[in-house]
């Protein structure tokens, strides 16, 4: 199982240039995980630059994938994560 970050999601739903391996996963909806906070992120994403039909469009089209509700544990562990890896939780 595979999980693409909210960035990600938002440049393939904008039509951005992304690498083509990133592509092939956000496909693969079967062998893909989306947590819950990524929903929040790219739905506030679009919202704030006024495309409300694509924020539903993709919204829809990721919860196709496995969608990953956020728990204490998930919570702590990606913390853990984010700190060792210097990932940001926003996206700008």
């Amino acid at each position: 199982m595979k999980i693409i970050d909210s960035s990600l999601w938002i440049e393939y739903f904008l039509g951005n240039e992304i690498d083509i391996s990133i592509i092939d996963a956000i496909e693969d909806k079967s062998n893909l995980c989306v947590p819950i906070i990524c929903l929040f992120e790219v739905h506030k994403k679009f919202l704030s630059i006024n495309e409300v039909k694509k924020s539903d469009l993709s919204i829809s089209f990721m919860q196709d994938a496995t969608v990953i509700n956020l728990t204490p544990q998930i919570a702590i562990l990606a913390a853990k994560l984010s700190k060792q890896y210097q990932l940001p939780m926003q996206i700008a």
